[in-house]
């Protein structure tokens, strides 16, 4: 063999090594092709919940009465995530929500007179930027939904199971500070304490999408999610709920 033919072959052979690995990675993607969707949502959170929590402390020898409610606003996070065609129209997918908010802590009860018997006396209190954070992860399988009346645009229907992360400021001491004599009325002061807690629920919900390219497009969100997690509050355990109703728009993706 010529010098001139050993090379030849030899560049023959590097070609048909590089050849071999491209189209490997040509058939793995065409394999997946058409069945990835990814979204990327600015999320509202609507309505309100409360966490109430409730004591009765022996004071001067009666029984007080104090409850601390905490306040919870709807607020606007973010909302990412994708799901992957397995049969058919079904697939399976997850997506990652985040949302927080500031809300009020209200204290109100009765507190006992130190002198008179039966003679209580109201008292109020508020912490009016205690800060609650709200993480989720939803795992759910969604089936889409053609809608051959106008081209590009689709729904899915979805549901599944949601893993919470709550970070709450919730009421930690109630201090008390009498006024007098003739003690007609008492001043309470309210701190807070933050805690971290964790809980799973679930969800239910509808994506709309309508696609401007094969690949890129534009949509809107509505999940509606639900768990309760107990959160220390008063020296006890308060039941908060989070998630709710949550509703969003913005990018579409499919490959």
């Amino acid at each position: 063999m010529t010098l001139r033919a050993g090379v030849a072959a030899a560049v023959c052979l590097a070609l048909s090594g590089a050849a071999g690995p491209a189209s490997a990675q040509t058939a793995w993607w065409e394999m997946f092709r058409g069945r990835i969707a990814l979204h990327a949502d600015v999320a509202a959170r609507t309505g309100a919940g409360e966490l109430a929590r409730s004591i009765s402390p022996r004071i001067y020898g009666e029984t007080a009465a104090l409850e601390a409610v905490h306040d919870r606003a709807g607020g606007v996070g973010l909302d990412v995530g994708g799901r992957g065609r397995v049969w058919r129209r079904l697939a399976a997918g997850v997506a990652y929500t985040q949302s927080s908010k500031a809300g009020a802590v209200r204290l109100t009860g009765a507190i006992p007179h130190p002198l008179r018997f039966d003679d209580a006396r109201a008292v109020e209190a508020r912490v009016s930027d205690a800060s609650s954070r709200e993480r989720a992860l939803h795992l759910f399988a969604a089936w889409r939904i053609p809608i051959p009346q106008v081209e590009g645009l689709d729904a899915a229907v979805f549901g599944g199971p949601s893993f919470f992360n709550l970070t709450r400021e919730t009421a930690a001491a109630v201090g008390l500070e009498e006024t007098g004599p003739p003690f007609a009325s008492v001043v309470a002061d309210l701190s807070v304490a933050e805690h971290v807690r964790n809980g799973w629920g679930g969800h239910v919900g509808v994506d709309v999408a309508y696609l401007l390219t094969p690949a890129v497009g534009v949509g809107g969100i509505v999940r509606f999610s639900r768990a309760a997690i107990e959160v220390p509050s008063l020296g006890g355990a308060a039941s908060a709920t989070v998630g709710g109703l949550q509703f969003g728009g913005g990018l579409r993706l499919r490959f």
